[in-house]
């Protein structure tokens, strides 16, 4: 159907061209169906939906003869029909005396609340003409605005045409019925879409009956005297007003970075605002300067798909040429002095191109193959813009994903002395994390001021102005956004019945699009007719999309699909880009895909989705296999979530294998979430095991393991692996168990998981897996305090691990046993005594981590050489360990090990004289700890705020750890620290009390304590401390049987620091 002329009651017949009056079914001249015409599927759309009823008709069919009752009503359906039929409305239906009108189908336009407004001020005031001229009858009528489906609704035999479903129109039916004689009341949706057009009486808040929440009601009274416009959104290239200093910022930071001063600028503003139309405009005035410029898009599918930016970019720069990739890749490579046989098949894994003899799949870590992506794009920009100052623009920063801000953050990094200018744009709610960023400008865009609007508008409509009246209405409702200024104009002027009419002009829209926005939208994609198919089917895909994937993954015949494709390009709703079939298809704005892709009803989105997944998996292996968040994301709309959280798994342990733990816990998240709709069976149950050990990995990672969530997801697993008899998956099940009571404790029950493991291990035959619970073991005992146990369990694990294994140690168990193993071994020596050989664990522990890349162990190994170092009493060295593992806990999202680092740097600050500051930050450390969930080194770093309390002199202090101290290792049964705790509490007894004897009997404890537990370092450190106080109480004798005896049973180097102390009292005192 064509539009309604405005100052006509009647429709023009697509048939014969002439002009009919409603509610004719057929054409007086060609005998057009006006009916057939209006069909429509149904579909989701914003609706104004006016309801008519006649006042009193019972009293009235009472009064009059049935004849005359019928010419009355005939009369009265003829005047809401004129009414309705000239503002572009459709008169839906008849329901006895009531009328149904719709105002936005089957085609909407830009203010169709507007139009219904005016529709039923012209109702009420053509039935009073009625009553003038005879019979006195009036009119109630209710209107309201809202989301409906709305079209052909048919089941089987049941069928109904122009049918509406939804809240809207019982609202308006609702409204009608409380309206006065002659009113019009209106929901305060309408009413707001609507406020500058009319004069209102506002009613207040109203219950209505079949609802829980009461409605805002206003009663209309009349049109005001200027009718505003409506927001759209724009097509082509949106012209520029008034960023004129936005642009000046933009060249100074130019000009800056042309210098060799590198230059950012963070681009924030609302969807609209002209964010990549300020970029473009910059860009221009560079046309013709000897410049490089490089554009990555973020986009919403993929904001936990590592790199995907960069990985698009790439693509698509290597798709320029006819040239192998592989070959490309590492031309590139080499040119900026990389070795290709290193770098070149960690990106082509990321690109998902397919590997060759001379470039096979890479053997390394996803940490190794993460490094050298960032080292590779880094330096790849870096050298380019040595040869030619560069311009980088990353669009719609807020959806990207975490390997990407780590990027950008390299970058920023790095710009200093670089002829670059990064340019950043993204929406006010993404808060960027370089604020304080010296090289980083930020640049907020705000709306156009009245002016600068009608400058706007003046440039859209070049050659073709608008009158006074329409550019006033465009000004008022676009509200200073430059891409509803653009849209709304080209509208009016494409469409002829806007331009010429004397009514109001453009308006209106709905939910998760602006509802200012929403019609003028729709109506753009109404006015495509057939193609409007196609762009629905499309916008499914999402905003961008291939020919070769719309093709395989469209039931749309091939004629209608090009010609539709054709006709959206020539709409500048789509961009296309090359030539069908290689081409590619951009919509014009994220908007126009979303009113496109909303309009499509769920049942629909469902089958389509199910289409697009079928056909990927079919058709197109590298994107399953490359992006499968992309096949998942389709399998989870389609209502198919065993099969979508299948690919949600993939998604998530190849995020995994690249380190890229905040990605992996989302994809796997989204697979439990579409797991938990399956109904029960083995395969699920089975699934759900996978998902939960990679989950619970990724969650590790990201909360520490002692998380609560941690816990609860390896549980689960393990009661699943339970249930399905099932011990494959059990061993990584009940690691992870093992690491959530390692660290938050009671180790008792770690213990019992590790012989679990021992015995999963042995009955699999699996020798990675009992290496890792060896070393398990021996880490559990030597926490308890057998160290002698602990180091036979230690060095079992060590001597059956192969370096070159680490690689599947690390992405079959999670961890390598041999930087883990090293690292534990160290502090086990050093407080056995043995200080050279601990040393020795703690460097080559440090070493292999950095061989393989792997930065969990990395924060592990250097985390716990800081605290054999505290442990040797060297302050310098504890803090320079401390201070790189925090650095690195902080930069990989490794929260347990910042807490634990803290507080052995504020032991450190402590003995080199920062005894205030070194105090806090260890209650600090122990705060943050604590809130990891975890309790394993509680004790440690009370022994640590103890010492620095005692340094302080502050013994009330130091005996409050200690306490504490006994309490948390009595809690977690993690025993290895209390003879330090006994010594130290030894010490506040005798600083607080003077009391010699009680602070012997403490020191006597610590002797018994960690001669016991094999800790001959802490043995000799409290012995030294007994014999000096006996010495200094005259007891020379029992002083020197102190320390020979605790010198006797050392079983430890002789270069130990505290032997060569008792050695040297001996002397002294001989």
């Amino acid at each position: 159907m064509t539009d309604i002329p405005a100052n006509g009651g009647g429709i023009r017949c697509p048939g014969c061209g002439s002009f009919e009056r409603l509610p004719r079914r057929f054409c007086g001249e060609c005998g057009f169906d006006f009916h057939k015409s209006m069909a429509h599927a149904a579909e989701r759309r914003s609706l104004t939906v006016m309801f008519c009823d006649l006042v009193g008709s019972t009293a009235l069919s009472e009064r009059l003869d049935p004849e005359e009752l019928g010419e009355v009503i005939l009369a009265y359906r003829d005047v809401v029909s004129n009414a309705t039929t000239s503002f572009g409305g459709f008169v839906a239906r008849y329901v006895g005396d009531g009328i149904v009108a719709y105002f936005g189908y089957p085609r909407a336009h830009d203010d169709d609340p507007v139009r219904a407004l005016h529709a039923a001020l012209e109702t009420v005031e053509r039935v009073r003409r009625i009553s003038e001229r005879g019979t006195h009858i009036q009119v109630r009528v209710g209107v309201h605005t809202g989301l409906v489906v709305v079209g052909d609704l048919a089941r089987g035999t049941a069928r109904e045409e122009a049918g509406v479903l939804g809240e809207t129109p019982n609202v308006s039916a609702r409204l009608m019925s409380l309206a006065p004689p002659d009113g019009v009341l209106v929901s305060g949706v309408t009413q707001a879409l609507a406020s500058a057009s009319f004069n209102f009486r506002d009613v207040g808040d109203t219950p209505i009956r079949g609802l829980s929440r009461p409605v805002r009601i206003f009663e209309l009274l009349s049109a005001a005297r200027v009718a505003p416009g409506s927001l759209g959104a724009t097509p082509h290239v949106t012209p520029l007003a008034n960023r004129t200093e936005e642009l000046a910022l933009l060249e100074a930071r130019w000009h800056d970075a042309l210098e060799g001063k590198g230059q950012a600028v963070a681009i924030s503003g609302e969807p609209g605002i002209g964010k990549s139309r300020l970029v473009r405009a910059f860009a221009d005035n560079l046309a013709g300067s000897d410049h490089l410029k490089m554009s990555f898009q973020c986009s919403p599918f993929f904001t936990n798909s590592a790199f995907h930016p960069v990985v698009d970019f790439l693509t698509r720069w290597l798709d320029k040429s006819d040239e192998n990739p592989l070959e490309q890749l590492a031309y590139i490579v080499d040119s900026i002095g990389m070795d290709p046989a290193e770098v070149v098949p960690a990106m082509a894994a990321l690109l998902s191109l397919p590997h060759s003899p001379r470039y096979p799949a890479p053997q390394v870590t996803g940490r190794v193959q993460r490094d050298l992506t960032m080292a590779f794009l880094s330096e790849w920009l870096m050298r380019l813009a040595a040869d030619r100052a560069t311009v980088i623009v990353i669009e719609d920063l807020h959806w990207a994903d975490a390997s990407t801000l780590e990027l950008v953050t390299s970058l920023l990094d790095k710009l200093g002395d670089a002829r670059i200018l990064l340019l950043a744009a993204f929406r006010p709610q993404f808060q960027h994390p370089w604020g304080a960023h010296k090289l980083v400008a930020n640049l907020r865009l705000d709306r156009l001021t009245a002016p600068h609007v009608h400058e706007m508008i003046a440039l859209v409509t070049a050659g073709d102005p608008l009158s006074a009246a329409l550019r006033e209405q465009v000004a008022l409702r676009t509200d200073g956004v430059p891409l509803f200024i653009e849209e709304l104009t080209r509208a009016v002027l494409e469409s002829p019945t806007l331009r010429d009419a004397a009514a109001p002009a453009p308006g209106q829209g709905e939910l998760e699009i602006p509802i200012s926005l929403h019609a003028t939208l729709m109506a753009r994609l109404d006015s495509m007719n057939a193609a409007k198919r196609v762009a629905q089917r499309a916008s499914v895909l999402g905003r961008e999309f291939s020919h070769g994937l719309l093709v395989a993954t469209i039931d749309l015949p091939e004629a209608e699909l090009e010609q539709g494709l054709t006709q959206l390009v020539d709409a500048e709703l789509l961009f296309r880009f090359g030539t069908p079939p290689a081409a590619t298809y951009l919509f014009k704005h994220s908007m126009i895909q979303e009113t496109a892709y909303r309009s499509l009803l769920r049942t629909q989105r469902r089958d389509y989705h199910a289409m697009i997944a079928d056909g990927l998996v079919k058709g197109f292996p590298g994107i399953c296999e490359g992006q499968p968040e992309l096949v998942a994301h389709h399998l989870t709309e389609a209502r198919r979530p065993q099969e979508a959280a299948g690919y949600w798994r993939s998604a998530g342990e190849r995020a995994l294998s690249r380190s890229a733990n905040v990605e992996a816990s989302a994809h796997l998240r989204k697979g439990l979430d579409e797991l938990a709709a399956c109904p029960p069976s083995s395969e699920k149950s089975l699934e759900e095991v996978q998902l939960l050990v990679a989950y619970g990995s990724a969650l590790s990672a990201l909360k520490g393991s002692a998380a609560t969530e941690v816990e609860q997801t390896y549980a689960r697993a393990r009661e699943l692996c339970g249930q399905l008899g099932d011990s494959r998956h059990l061993f990584p099940v009940l690691r992870g168990l093992h690491s959530f009571y390692v660290v938050r404790g009671p180790l008792r029950t770690a213990c019992s998981m590790v012989e679990e493991l021992l015995e999963t291990a042995e009955r699999d035959t699996n020798p990675l897996q009992l290496i890792e619970a060896n070393r398990r073991l021996g880490w559990c005992r030597f926490c308890m305090g057998d160290i002698e146990s602990g180091r036979a369990s230690l060095r079992e694990s060590l001597e059956a691990y192969d370096r070159a294994q680490s690689t599947r140690h690390i992405l079959t168990v999670g961890s390598d046993p041999g930087v883990i193993g090293l690292a534990n071994l160290a502090w086990l020596e050093g407080l056995a005594g043995n200080p050279w050989q601990a040393v020795d664990y703690s460097t080559r522990a440090i070493e292999l981590a950095r061989e393989l890349s792997f930065d969990l162990g990395l924060a592990y190994a250097t985390g716990m050489s800081a605290a054999l170092y505290q442990s040797f009493g060297d302050a310098a060295k504890t803090a320079q360990l401390a201070r790189e593992t925090i650095e690195l806990a902080r930069r990989c999202g490794f929260p347990y090990w910042v807490a634990w680092e803290t507080g052995l740097l504020g032991w450190a600050m402590a003995a080199q004289g920062e005894t205030e500051s070194g105090i806090e930050m260890i209650e600090k450390g122990l705060r943050s700890y604590q809130e990891t969930g975890s309790g394993l080194f509680c004790a440690h770093l009370s022994t640590l705020l103890a010492d620095a309390n005692l340094r302080a002199g502050r013994y009330d202090r130091v005996l409050k750890a200690c306490e504490e101290g006994f309490v948390f290792s009595d809690r977690t049964d993690a025993h290895f620290f209390d003879a330090e705790l006994h010594r130290l509490e030894g010490e506040g007894v005798l600083g607080r009390d003077a009391d010699a004897k009680g602070a012997a009997n403490c020191f006597r404890e610590a002797i018994t304590c960690a001669r016991d537990q094999g800790a001959g370092l802490l043995e000799l450190r409290a012995a030294i401390r007994l014999a000096q106080l006996e010495h200094t109480r005259g007891d020379a004798t029992g002083a020197a049987r102190v320390l020979a005896e605790s010198r006797g049973s050392f079983r430890g180097d002789p270069a130990c620091g505290e032997y060569e102390r008792a050695s040297e009292l001996l002397r002294a005192w001989d």
